[in-house]
């Protein structure tokens, strides 16, 4: 169990009890909003679809270990890989060509 939610009543920054988190995390599917904004999580939109900028590994270890507001367990937090070896193409398929 996650630091974040070892007291009765805790929750994560999505106001997600354990139990709720973790049905969100085991019904992961890739939603697209067809009408607002495309994210993993920008503090207002949750799996509203994914950017492929979107880092969701630490969104994930946020919501999982940083408590309500993001300041518990710093160390555990962040997988601190902030960007991609190579740019995002700017056409389809998007992805660069591998090393």
């Amino acid at each position: 169990m996650s630091p974040a939610f070892t007291n009765l009543g805790d929750q994560n920054a999505l106001g997600q009890d354990a139990t709720a988190f973790t049905g969100l995390l085991a019904t992961d599917v890739l939603n697209v909003s067809l009408d607002g904004t495309t994210t993993f999580y920008d503090e207002t939109n949750v799996s509203t679809g994914r950017a492929l900028a979107d880092d969701v590994i630490t969104v994930e270890l946020l919501l999982i270990f940083g408590g309500e507001d993001f300041t518990e367990n710093p160390t555990l937090s962040d997988d601190r890989i902030d960007a991609n070896d190579k740019p995002f193409l700017s056409s389809f398929p998007y992805f660069a060509t591998p090393c």
